[in-house]
């Protein structure tokens, strides 16, 4: 029997999920250990990296997509560990963070379960790492947003039980399932995951039954882990919120029996929520339109006074009578031909997209002169304002564009420890479509070599990292390994207040792969920079 068995669902993160394995492997040198990695039919070649990565890591590729708690369960019911993990792919293992974990319930019999400190790439705490059980009371309190105002009261925050520290360790109720490790005795007594569970929820429902079963659960700071929150379940967002509250439900009917509060507080939370995302994305949708007619109203009542100091221009002494009129029919117009063009315009053909406005804007003209009692005497007079209404709506969205893309990019600083960061800085330099800008080098305590005055930018040391960050506004730092592990650099994360900075660790032999998070979350962004222009 092995000391330890982990168990990983993977579902598309073929990038972290290689991370995670290799800070396992550091962090279980001394642990005898079985590792089962079960893929839920993903499509980025995780399978054939683990094969070819990991040979020793037992691999079940499942045909289809089972859901967190049934793949999880194909697994456990092959392991043999004295203590099992639940990890998920997204998560980077402090070296002794397992240690601490398994002398904890070798130590204390009485606990069945336990957890860690999650952190995230910042170095703040994951609330979710301690939780209560929800109630009606404390899912109000968290979904009306009290909790947050009130952090750290218990009354207010049962939930996410802020009114316990996060550097002390305590008996808590919920563990959270992304790093969720129990004995063998438990497992075998209540069983595994509820299959009724497909993502979110599964983990509150195995706490309940860990506590149900008279077994305690603990919260153990000393234990660290990296958890890139969210990106094991990255997902339309409309689909992860419809699993979360189903989830909500089945264990409303589980443990509470379904009463009439829990049931209607849960119903409420599930209308608000989609509530919510779908008027965000219609926000989002329609955000850009109605910029487009405000800016061509205000265009063509300007339009006047521009066209007037041109000599070639002929123009009645007519004025418009209803102006009220003119603004509406611009704005009806401009959200007209913004939907019109939506599909050439989003495609990137700006000069199609032009064209098209102009004319719809020419025609525009001609109805309003109409309606509005305006008189035009002069086809000029109207081409122009047609080409001044359409070039408006695409010179906003471009400058907003270039703006938004600059913001995007993330200042970034090296840890210096040898030639290795010199190739770690100049791979960011010529790959820009990383949405990375090299600004200099950190001194590490390793470095015992002379460093050629000169001959690299050194920003300070890492002593002063809060701020290095500060003054020169990193939005990331990397730290060079040739193994790629973060284990030692966890405790400095989780003390160092650099919070709104990631911390990151790259091994120069493997830059590109490590680095495929930094171009993934930029791609991301620009897709929605996209979406918002246009462009």
């Amino acid at each position: 029997m092995s000391e330890l068995s982990v168990v990983i669902v993977s579902y598309n993160v073929r990038d972290f999920l290689k991370t995670t394995l290799q800070s396992l492997a550091l962090a279980t040198k001394s642990i005898d250990t079985e590792i089962f990695v079960v893929d839920n039919a993903s499509h980025d070649d995780s399978v054939e990296m683990v094969r070819k990565e990991f040979p020793e890591v037992q691999l079940i590729a499942l045909e289809r997509n089972y859901g967190f708690a049934k793949a999880n369960n194909i697994a456990l019911k092959k392991c043999c560990g004295q203590f099992l993990l639940l990890l998920n792919p997204d998560c980077i293992l402090e070296k002794n963070a397992l240690h601490h974990l398994i002398n904890h319930l070798k130590r204390n019999p009485e606990y069945g379960a336990v957890g860690p400190k999650l952190i995230n790439q910042d170095g703040t705490f994951q609330a979710t790492a301690k939780r209560g059980f929800p109630t009606p009371w404390r899912s109000f309190c968290k979904l009306s947003g009290l909790s947050g105002i009130f952090p750290e009261s218990p009354v207010l925050n049962g939930y996410e039980l802020g009114y316990l520290s996060p550097d002390k360790f305590h008996e808590i109720d919920v563990l959270c399932g992304a790093v969720f490790m129990i004995t063998r005795s438990v497992y075998e007594g209540i069983g595994g995951l509820n299959e009724e569970y497909f993502m979110f929820g599964e983990d509150i429902d195995w706490s309940k039954r860990i506590h149900d079963a008279g077994w305690k659960i603990g919260y153990v700071p000393e234990a660290i882990v990296l958890h890139y929150k969210g990106q094991s379940s990255r997902d339309d967002r409309l689909t992860r919120d419809r699993h979360f509250f189903e989830a909500m439900r089945i264990y409303v009917r589980e443990h509470q029996d379904g009463s009439y509060w829990s049931t209607l507080m849960i119903e409420a939370g599930t209308h608000l929520g989609h509530t919510v995302y779908r008027w965000k994305r219609q926000t989002s949708d329609w955000l850009p339109l109605v910029i487009d007619a405000v800016i061509a109203g205000v265009v063509q009542l300007r339009s006047e006074r521009v066209i007037s100091t041109f000599p070639f221009i002929t123009r009645s002494k007519s004025t418009v009578r209803i102006p009220v009129t003119a603004i509406l029919l611009s704005s009806l117009n401009s959200i007209f031909s913004l939907r019109a063009a939506k599909l050439v315009y989003s495609r990137g053909h700006t000069p199609h997209y032009l064209i098209l406005n102009i004319l719809l804007e020419f025609a525009q003209h001609v109805l309003r002169s109409y309606f509005s009692g305006l008189s035009v005497k002069s086809r000029d007079t109207s081409i122009i304002r047609s080409l001044l209404g359409a070039t408006s709506m695409v010179a906003w969205r471009m400058v907003v564009r270039e703006k938004l893309r600059k913001k995007l990019k993330e200042r970034v600083a090296v840890v210096y420890e040898g030639d290795e960061s010199n190739e770690v800085a100049e791979f960011i330099r010529s790959h820009p479509d990383f949405g990375l800008i090299f600004v200099g080098f950190i001194l590490s305590e390793a470095v015992n070599e002379e460093i050629p005055e000169g001959k690299i930018q050194v920003l300070g040391e890492l002593n002063d990292l809060t701020e290095i960050v500060s003054q020169y506004q990193l939005k990331r730092i990397l730290f060079c390994k040739m193994d790629g592990s973060f284990s030692e650099i966890l405790p400095l994360v989780s003390t160092t207040p650099i919070h709104g900075t990631a911390v990151q660790v790259v091994s120069h032999q493997s830059l590109e792969d490590d680095l495929q998070i930094c171009r993934w979350e930029f791609q991301n962004q620009l897709e929605k920079i996209e979406v918002l222009t246009g462009l």
